[in-house]
């Protein structure tokens, strides 16, 4: 008799056990500490008890009770330390057709009963509410038959009576098999759906009202789909079927199943696949018919070994088997038996440069199924396509809704003219690509998109991928360490480049050239450099468009972001209608051309968010004109929340800013600037230089609000000045919030609420200038007769000390001179409202026109200026004051007034 081994799993079981089995006589169990001897009689219900099939009946079998059957019964009134008893039979017992028989042991027969057959697959977890049974991965085959005591079943009481209707928990599947002189020292069955258990543990729940099964569970390990099946010798396969049965779960093969005939070592000789459903139902028996089973590889047509099934997929072990699943893939003859298929990668490939073309070369063909890398390694490959008229190369041309997981190139290079050359896919649509990365060697494109991953991703999900050690470069536009082009609601997560080097024309991004409403999330960029030889390079994405995302990316350690034109970020170069959030640039180089910015180089044209993003650590923004700590140009949209600390902006021309380069205002939309901050950075330009936006010019009825925001330390540098040639007439326009407010379009606004400009090295001009026009807040003003400048709530704390011209402190800080504590110069209207703003006296608050509204203006002695109480009182007052205006509360901070922090 074969005997299952048990193992005993804890009270609190969440996993089953590992099973196996062992021949050898069945160990005699131990009685319960109490209870009476009880005499139970067990009959064969429909379905019947356990299976031993002499024959198969109405879909069930025969059923016959043997002397020495033992049954675990338990009453729900023993102590819960107590285990079931064992209840036996003998020969005298049993009824003479078998299906009845009288079973004795001891318990307590005033409960609830429950009984369970065989014993010894009984786990000693069980109790009268579960019953949790062992079944084993492994089954001894017997022809014609199935193997003793390898078919649970189950009986509920409750009424006090010892009847037991015995109810099945498991199923059955016959097969019949012929082969061609097959020696079979084993069977392996493997659930074609991996989340199917064949085997661990089964949890039972009883009815017993209904005197009936509840509810089964099975808790399967991982690889539980397979099961073993044994038999007693060696066995032949040959023209005359072999018949066996196999015990399984309920529910089991419902997506088909492979079968495969093993030799002595493990090997497989022959295989049986079914791709239908073949669903196991508890109790009865599904009968397979006669099937021949085919030598390993024979089904593939190409030598590769495997069912192409998630259970057995194909495998793919050396450069001809790759060759050969891409002239499966790329065959119209072959195509629709293989596209969709499972393909296993189990060992490092070396390609040689061997002549390969992608799989799926063809857009009419494109790869449908699942391929598992298994971070094996495909060294050497060189994809040239089928032909120009459909320009995509990869390991994979052209893929459409399938998986790719796990794999890895290196030395990965390119040949041929193509669109759309990746260092895995060409082109991607709905795909899911996972954990794959290109290393080393270069791969190059000589048309548009060429990336590490993908090159056009159109949907689908693109995780945890990477590209280091690599030169990625296209002569024409998109270029990206992961994907090149982004679309239809792609999504990058949690990809990363590292020593890359990626370079095009336009559109070049360290982790995505383009996204056009595609999210990129949780990407880093280190130590690589990211240039475009025209414009938009981003150190994660070149160029974000049609509400994209960006969030929480990370560009550092050394990178460098470059364009020779227009549009450097370190996140990102051109954005549009798009979001930026909780992205960090640290420690990395963003210049070249002009509108440059630590995250975006330019907000171009339609409104897009930078949210809670910073640039810190010893960054430089540098360019020509409007470079800005954040954003070099802002036509429309939001910054909220950011900063730059400890880093420098070097612009050449005017326009620098450590929040903006250069603010519009497009278009009569809204610009907000609100909650960010400028420490301890030097913000360099010829002129139009300030601490949170450089140059702010709105369009007509464009209004620019910046509140809660300001400098904490720092210096601003103007370099030339507007001189026209004259430095005695000429103009820095220097400010600690905006340098030159320019609002000359008619309707154009400017609000500045709840800010503040705190400095350590202050102003510096390197010219000496009669009126160098230079403010804590603003340095240089003009309107138009119905344009609207609103400044209130404001501190500075800027001191004569502070400004140096051409190298010493300002001499004269007269009128004429055009500077203040709070503005430099002001023109004369009367839309201009300056109130409740908080200074030095060591300056005047400024220079302005009789018309100006300068209202609650409060001045300070220097010595009485840090830790002010009634300063920081004040200001808090009024922001609580002003609800609809969303101002922040107030704090000190090294004993000056500043926005408290989120």
């Amino acid at each position: 008799m074969v005997m299952k081994t048990r193992y005993l799993l804890p009270i609190l079981l969440s996993v089953a056990a590992v099973l196996s089995a062992c021949n050898k006589e069945q160990a005699e169990p131990s009685g319960t500490e109490s209870g009476e001897l009880v005499t139970l009689e067990a009959s064969i219900g429909a379905p019947g008890t356990k299976i031993h099939f002499t024959g198969d009946k109405d879909s069930y079998t025969e059923t016959k009770w043997q002397a020495g059957d033992c049954l675990w019964v338990r009453s729900d009134t023993q102590p819960y330390w107590e285990a079931g008893d064992c209840f036996t039979t003998s020969a005298a017992d049993i009824s003479s057709d078998g299906h009845s028989a009288k079973f004795t042991g001891r318990t307590r027969k005033d409960g609830k009963l429950a009984a369970a057959y065989p014993y010894m697959m009984v786990n000693t977890s069980s109790n009268n509410d579960e019953i949790w049974l062992d079944l084993p991965g492994e089954q001894t085959l017997v022809p014609g038959d199935c193997a003793p005591n390898s078919n649970p079943a189950v009986a509920f009481l409750a009424d006090g009576s010892t009847s037991l209707s015995m109810k099945y928990v498991l199923g059955a599947i016959k097969f019949s098999l012929t082969g061609e002189n097959l020696k079979v020292s084993s069977f392996e069955l493997l659930d074609a759906k991996s989340s199917n258990a064949l085997h661990g543990s089964c949890v039972v729940t009883p009815d017993y009202e209904a005197k009936d099964i509840k509810s089964i569970k099975m808790l399967g390990n991982p690889g539980a789909n397979r099961l073993r099946l044994v038999p007693s010798a060696e066995i032949t396969l040959g023209s005359t079927p072999l018949d066996f049965y196999v015990m399984l779960p309920e529910g089991s093969l419902s997506d088909g199943f492979v079968l495969k005939a093993l030799d002595a070592e493990g090997k497989a000789l022959a295989s049986l696949l079914s791709e239908k459903v073949n669903t196991i139902t508890r109790g009865k028996v599904v009968k397979m018919p006669v099937a021949a089973m085919k030598k390993a590889g024979s089904e593939s047509g190409a030598e590769l070994q495997g069912s192409g099934i998630e259970a057995d997929p194909y495998l793919i072990e050396s450069a001809e088997n790759l060759i050969s699943l891409s002239n499966l893939i790329n065959s119209e003859e072959s195509y629709e038996k293989y596209a969709g298929k499972v393909y296993k990668q189990t060992a490092d490939i070396d390609m040689n440069l061997k002549e390969f073309s992608p799989i799926g070369a063809n857009a009419a063909r494109p790869f449908k199924g699942k391929y598992l890398g298994s971070y094996k390694v495909i060294s050497n490959l060189s994809a040239s396509g089928l032909d120009s008229s459909n320009p995509a190369s990869g390991l994979f041309g052209y893929a459409e809704n399938a998986t790719i997981d796990r794999v890895v190139v290196s030395n990965r290079s390119n040949g041929g003219n193509f669109n759309r050359v990746g260092g895995i896919v060409g082109y991607a649509k709905n795909c899911t690509v996972n954990q794959c990365s290109i290393k080393d060697g270069e791969l190059g494109a000589t048309a548009n998109m060429c990336a590490g991953i993908i090159a056009d991703m159109d949907g689908g999900k693109v995780s945890y991928c990477s590209a280091a050690n690599v030169k990625i470069s296209n002569t024409k536009n998109y270029a990206g360490g992961i994907v090149a082009h982004a679309h239809g609601g792609a999504v990058i997560e949690g990809c990363f480049i590292n020593h890359a080097e990626i370079s095009a024309a336009n559109e070049v991004g360290g982790i995505v050239g383009k996204t056009d409403a595609a999210t990129v999330t949780l990407c880093n960029t280190q130590k690589s450099v990211v240039s475009a030889s025209a414009e938009d390079a981003g150190g994660i994405v070149g160029w974000s468009v049609a509400e994209s995302t960006i969030k929480n990316c990370k560009v550092y350690d050394g990178s460098t972001v470059k364009v020779k034109d227009y549009y450097a970020g370190g996140i990102v170069g051109l954005v549009q209608l798009s979001t930026v959030e909780d992205c960090k640039v640290e420690a990395t180089e963003i210049g070249g051309g002009q509108r440059n910015g630590g995250i975006a180089g330019y907000m171009k044209a339609t409104p897009s968010n930078i949210i809670n993003c910073s640039v810190s650590a010893g960054t430089k923004v540098s360019g020509s004109l409007n470079i800005g700590g954040i954003t070099g140009w802002m036509d429309l949209g939001s910054i909220t929340g950011c900063s730059f600390s400890d880093s420098f902006i070097d612009a050449s021309g005017d326009g620098a800013g450590g929040i903006v380069g250069r603010a519009i205002s497009k278009n009569g939309g809204d610009n907000l600037i609100d909650g960010c901050w400028v420490k301890n950075s030097e913000i360099k330009g010829t002129f139009s230089v300030a601490g949170i936006v450089g140059y702010a010019y709105p369009d007509a009825g464009g209004p620019l609000r910046i509140i809660n925001s300001g400098v904490r330390s720092g210096q601003i540098h103007a370099s030339l000045c507007d001189t026209g040639g004259d430095p005695a007439k000429g103009d820095c326009m220097c400010g600690g919030i905006i340098g030159w407010m320019r609002l000359k379009d008619a309707g154009s606004k400017a609000y500045i609420y709840n800010c503040y400009a705190h400095f350590s090295d202050g102003f510096v001009c390197d010219l000496a200038m009669s009126h160098p026009s230079l403010g804590g807040l603003v340095g240089y003003g003009s309107i138009s007769s119905t344009g609207l400048v609103e400044i209130a709530n404001c501190v500075s704390s800027l001191t004569k000390e502070q400004i140096k011209l051409a190298g010493s402190v300002i001499a004269d800080t007269s009128k004429s001179s055009q500077v203040g504590a709070l503005f430099g110069v002001m023109p004369n209207s009367d839309k201009i409202s300056i109130s409740d703003c908080h200074y030095i006296d060591d300056l005047s608050a400024g220079v302005a026109g009789e018309s100006v509204v300068l209202n609650n203006l409060k001045s300070y002695p220097e010595a009485s200026f840090s830790g002010n109480s009634e300063i920081l009182s004040a200001l808090n007052t009024y922001a609580s004051s002003q609800g609809s205006s969303q101002l922040k509360n107030w704090t000190n901070e090294d004993g000056k007034p500043v926005i408290e922090l989120n």
